[in-house]
């Protein structure tokens, strides 16, 4: 992205890929485009790394934790790594 996107979409999640997956393809598939996705792997997850690195979309940016921190401390994270000026958190089990 050459610019801030519009909006910037928080994700948290664990252990949980094929859920969001669906979550993330949903958000990328909405009618406003100028978006970002951030999900947040709260935790070491190999599968869900594996999964979401199957969406090739350059407005998908994964951020991976070292240790589990729950779900609040995750959509913090993703906050911090917003760049747009509207932010919307989802759930990953949410389309």
């Amino acid at each position: 992205m050459s610019s801030a996107p519009e909006v910037s979409v928080v994700i948290p999640t664990f252990a949980r890929p094929d859920l969001v997956t669906r979550a993330v393809r949903s958000v990328l598939a909405q009618t406003v485009t100028d978006i970002e996705v951030i999900v947040v792997i709260d935790g070491p997850d190999q599968a869900t790394q594996d999964a979401l690195g199957g969406i090739d979309d350059h407005r998908l940016r994964l951020v991976q934790l070292a240790q589990k921190g729950g779900a609040p401390n995750a959509r913090n994270v993703g906050v911090a790594h917003a760049a747009a000026p509207w932010t919307a958190l989802l759930d990953d089990d949410d389309e």
